[in-house]
C-alpha cells in the first residue's frame, strides 16, 4: 500500500528515513489514524487536494516504495 485517505488527510507510506525528514522539515506530520500511535513509515500531508502537486516527489516515492515492497513479497 502506498497511500490512503482518512477524512481530510492523505497518508503516505515512505521509507522511515524519508518519513523522519519530512516530519522534521515540516513537509508532513506523523500519521496517527484513529488517534493511535504514529506509524514509523507513514506520514500525513497537510495539503488541500488542490495542493497535492507540491508533494509529488513524496507521492511518487510512496508508489515506488510500495512497488519495491510488493516485489519482495513475491
Amino acid at each position: 500500500m502506498a497511500c490512503c485517505v482518512m477524512g481530510n488527510e492523505v497518508g503516505l507510506r515512505v521509507p522511515a528515513s524519508t518519513a523522519d525528514e519530512a516530519r522534521t522539515t515540516g513537509r508532513a506530520r506523523a500519521f496517527t489514524p484513529y488517534g493511535k500511535r504514529p506509524m514509523r513509515e507513514w506520514i500525513a500531508l497537510d495539503l488541500p487536494p488542490s495542493g497535492l502537486h507540491r508533494a509529488s516527489d513524496l507521492i511518487n516515492l510512496a508508489v515506488a516504495f510500495a512497488r519495491k515492497n510488493n516485489e519482495h513479497a513475491k
